[in-house]
């Protein structure tokens, strides 16, 4: 009965020893932690996972995304008139996918060509320059008013080039032919200045009225008709005599 004792006794001090024992070797370890700052961890030195060790793992739904992805846009309207690409078919950079008809579209860029051409044309009108080199008359336009295409703005009248129309009875021209020397008597002057017969009108002035008379009556009454002959002059100097249309002058022609 007493060695049954002793033997139990004795197990419980061996129990109880080592329980001592390990609480003091995980208290040195402790303190030897404690005074070094900590086990820094290599993450080189990680070891590996495998089969069987622990290790904890989660699970989530996902999609692959393409890291950026371009609409490709037409840039003009029209019909489609050939497709290149399908679905599926790799694309490269630059490469053709599709083509337009032209036929409309060059349609119209004829119709803005031809737009811009009558505009570029239109600008130019913006300068208007004399036609004639002589006196600026009868002016009808200010600044600031708006002109329409076909406007008259005012007369240039080219004094240098010049001649008399004379009205002679058609009796006169029996013998008067073009290019015979003729002289003119200017009033405003008083002085006589040389020329030529040019032409001789193909019909008296009275038919070629605006309104030429006829006879509804029947009662006709014969008039000495004129017709007018156009005599240019010879050249004058602006320091003797400028000659304006209008003025009024006698004619004479040398028939002989």
């Amino acid at each position: 009965m007493n060695g049954n004792n002793s033997k139990k006794k004795r197990r419980k001090l061996i129990i109880w020893g080592s329980v001592v024992a390990v609480i003091v070797l995980l208290i040195a370890v402790g303190v030897i932690v404690a005074k070094s700052g900590g086990t820094k961890i290599d993450p080189t030195k990680l070891a590996k996972v495998e089969k069987g060790d622990l290790a904890k793992s989660v699970v989530a739904t996902g999609k692959v995304t393409p890291i950026t992805k371009v609409e490709v846009k037409s840039k003009a309207s029209g019909i489609v008139k050939k497709l290149y690409v399908d679905y599926g078919d790799r694309v490269k950079q630059g490469q053709l996918l599709a083509q337009l008809d032209k036929v409309e579209i060059q349609a119209q860029v004829d119709q803005s060509r031809a737009a811009l051409e009558a505009a570029q044309l239109n600008l130019s009108y913006c300068h208007i320059v004399a036609p004639v080199g002589g006196v600026a008359t009868h002016k009808s336009v200010e600044p600031g008013q708006i002109v329409q295409p076909g406007q008259g703005l005012l007369v240039v009248v080219p004094l240098n080039d010049i001649w008399v129309t004379a009205n002679f009875k058609e009796t006169q021209l029996k013998n008067m032919r073009a290019g015979q020397r003729a002289e003119v008597n200017v009033d405003t002057y008083g002085k006589t200045f040389p020329g030529h017969v040019d032409s001789i009108s193909g019909a008296t002035g009275a038919v070629l009225s605006l309104l030429p008379p006829e006879n509804a009556t029947g009662n006709y009454v014969k008039v000495v008709q004129r017709i007018p002959v156009k005599i240019v002059l010879d050249p004058i100097s602006p320091s003797v005599a400028i000659l304006r249309p209008g003025m009024n002058v006698d004619a004479t022609v040398i028939t002989k």
